[in-house]
């Protein structure tokens, strides 16, 4: 197709890490799946911004891929493009209660990355696989614990092509869902909001919920 031809192009011509012909199979849990056309590595928000842009004006099909737990992927594949959030890995904390955290992050990397810094309040998210965006979308929890309990705020691509931030309250959480379900957003960053306390106790705490999981 013509328009897979111009996205190789627009591709190599911003520099944008991606992968031709990809098996999802590869980069799902379940480990199923067929083969999709693309698979685009954004490394940050101007390369989302410009893809999405560039697909949505070639029309050319596309999904959001996080860290691909609990993903079914047909085994005829996808002829399209799965914009991964693999490369939004970034996390700085910001002062003793706000931690800014990209989509892409790992949920056990980012537990492990709080409890290092004695930051407290994601604790029984830890055995929970996938990535904070995939988390933030169906408001993900364990143990009379959800992620919306530690939101701040939350930046996203929408529909119209605009970089917004809602704050918890606007976010419609409930469980297992929040106000990015059926919509095309991509989430961007949170803010998370936590405590401070004492990193052996914040550890026995994880490692109590992890034991429960296995």
């Amino acid at each position: 197709m013509q328009s897979f031809k111009e996205l190789l192009n627009f591709l190599v011509e911003t520099e944008m890490e991606y992968k031709k012909d990809v098996s999802m199979k590869n980069l799902t849990s379940f480990k199923i799946g067929g083969i999709s056309k693309f698979v685009v590595f954004p490394k940050n928000f101007e390369e989302i911004k410009s893809l999405i842009i560039f697909l949505k004006k070639k029309k050319v099909p596309y999904l959001f891929l996080g860290n691909g737990s609990n993903v079914l992927v047909s085994d005829k594949g996808f002829c399209g493009v799965f914009i991964s959030s693999r490369n939004l890995n970034r996390i700085k904390i910001l002062d003793d209660s706000l931690v800014y955290c990209e989509s892409g992050v790992n949920l056990y990397k980012l537990c492990t990355f709080l409890k290092n810094n004695s930051f407290s309040g994601m604790e029984a998210l830890f055995g929970i696989p996938g990535s904070l965006g995939g988390a933030i979308y169906m408001n993900a929890g364990a143990y009379g614990s959800e992620i919306k309990d530690i939101i701040d705020c939350v930046s996203y691509f929408d529909e119209n092509e605009k970089i917004k931030k809602k704050e918890k309250n606007d976010l419609d959480f409930s469980y297992r869902h929040s106000i990015f379900e059926g919509t095309s957003n991509f989430i961007l960053y949170a803010i998370l909001k936590l405590e401070k306390k004492d990193k052996n106790e914040i550890e026995e705490e994880m490692n109590l919920i992890f034991k429960k999981e296995i």
